[in-house]
């Protein structure tokens, strides 16, 4: 998850990991552009990749914010946010900053792929019909309906 936290611009020699259980791994971080200044919590769901992440792993991550004088929260998850908890994230008001960022499938497999990190590339070779080929076979060549060639 550090790989992910680097591509958030958070600074990594500062996360430290602060609980462990299930499948979730909660550390605090800060982000490279405030000098290091305001400390994140970010939440790291694993769930199946198609699993609903609701606006319960949100009021956590809220809880968190105190618990470790965060002024931001940061979910990353492989499951997908529900609508809401997309609506419990953006906060009071729907604030500039959201107090919870929001990290799901989609947006971290596009870190992940934009980084090559977890990813495994495979050339494939795709065969494609050259519509040209039979273009100039059918000017070159005289076609026979059945209906003439049995006549």
């Amino acid at each position: 998850m550090k790989t992910v936290l680097f591509n958030l611009r958070a600074t990594t020699e500062d996360t430290v990991e602060r609980e462990r259980y299930d499948c979730i791994v909660v550390m605090t971080t800060t982000w490279l552009y405030d000098g290091g200044h305001s400390l994140v919590v970010a939440y790291v769901k694993k769930c199946e990749m198609d699993e609903p992440v609701g606006k319960d792993t949100i009021l956590r991550i809220w809880g968190l914010l105190p618990k470790y004088a965060a002024n931001q929260g940061v979910l990353l998850t492989n499951g997908v946010v529900t609508q809401e908890a997309i609506q419990e994230a953006r906060g009071p008001g729907y604030a500039s900053v959201p107090p919870v960022n929001l990290i799901d499938r989609d947006i971290l497999l596009d870190i992940l792929f934009g980084s090559r990190s977890g990813v495994v590339v495979r050339n494939v070779e795709v065969y494609l019909v050259d519509r040209g080929f039979f273009d100039s076979l059918a000017t070159d060549l005289v076609c026979f309906t059945r209906s003439a060639v049995f006549a």
